[in-house]
């Protein structure tokens, strides 16, 4: 089955098409399902989508992104955040180097310090740990999404963390495709048809002007776009996730990092939606020709392209 490709040295669980809450995120990574993070690849080059999915490049996680899986965690599933997460032990003795550990003789304060932490690690070290300041941070845009109303609204009986998968045929191309969606709002009531999605941005960034330029940065419109027709495509009138209720809307959850961790609700436009949707299905149609050929096409596929400066500098003086 094509769009199942992987360079792993352990094949990974392939999970069978449907609708799976809280599942356990090392499952969802490794199966290798085309996500709309993988498509959006594609609006660089096949090269640059084979390169992510099936040559082994792997971009580095930043603090922010890592603080942002954070908050999703501590938002949506509060229960299992607090057995996962540890704060970093304030009265523990400094960590000993590797030099400092495979000494010949350690001192005595080595020895000491090198017990604490094999008993520490023991206990904790399947745990994710943090220090006090990210800790607070996240506990910050935490209590700031909980203080909107709107935003309290739409996680009100929600479904939350709903990993999907579908298989589609595209120009005869069978291809495996996935989504984590972080909110599926309650069928009944004003937000039926929502689906919702939580942003960090930085200090000030929480309103409509400039969550445009990350929506059109960051291919967020793709996004909502694939987890809506995903989440339809696997659910009918008598699937226990909706009373006959098709989401059609998506709903940003846009939350600032920094005191005073302002939180701000913006639905998405529906003409950006379907705008989101012809350019997956354009990308998904190039996906289907690439697997079919085995062909990975770079930009501008070796010919000469033409480059002038945009509107806004010809004008400056």
């Amino acid at each position: 089955m094509l769009g199942v490709i992987h360079h792993m040295s352990e094949t990974p669980q392939l999970i069978a098409d449907g609708i799976y809450p809280l599942l356990d995120e090392k499952l969802y990574r490794n199966d290798p399902a085309i996500a709309v993070s993988d498509l959006k690849e594609m609006n660089l080059s096949p090269a640059h989508f084979y390169s992510k999915k099936f040559g082994g490049y792997r971009s580095e996680q930043t603090h922010a992104q890592y603080i942002g899986t954070l908050t999703h965690f501590s938002a949506l599933e509060p229960d299992e955040y607090a057995k996962r997460v540890i704060l970093s032990p304030p009265d523990a003795p400094r960590k000993p180097t590797a030099a400092q550990i495979n000494a010949k003789k350690p001192s005595d304060e080595t020895m000491a310090a090198i017990q604490w932490w094999d008993g520490w690690n023991k206990e904790n070290g399947h745990k994710t740990i943090l220090s006090q300041d990210e800790m607070d941070q996240i506990s910050g845009i935490t209590d700031g999404i909980k203080v909107n109303p709107d935003a309290a609204e739409l996680l009100s009986g929600s479904r939350n963390e709903l990993a999907m998968f579908k298989t589609v045929v595209v120009n005869g191309q069978q291809i495996r495709t996935k989504g984590k969606a972080d909110i599926i709002c309650d069928s009944k009531g004003v937000n039926s048809s929502v689906i919702a999605d939580i942003k960090t941005v930085e200090r000030g960034f929480a309103n409509p002007n400039d969550f445009a330029f990350s929506i059109q940065k960051w291919g967020y419109a793709q996004q909502a776009a694939w987890y809506i027709d995903l989440f339809n495509a696997l659910t009918s009138s008598d699937d226990p996730f909706t009373t006959e209720v098709k989401r059609s809307r998506w709903v940003f959850i846009v939350s600032e990092k920094e005191p005073p961790y302002v939180t701000v609700t913006l639905e998405l436009e529906e003409h950006a939606i379907d705008a989101g949707r012809a350019i997956n299905q354009q990308r998904i149609n190039t996906l289907a020709e690439c697997f079919k050929t085995n062909v990975w096409e770079r930009p501008l596929n070796g010919k000469r392209g033409l480059v002038a400066l945009p509107e806004w500098a010809k004008k400056a003086r």
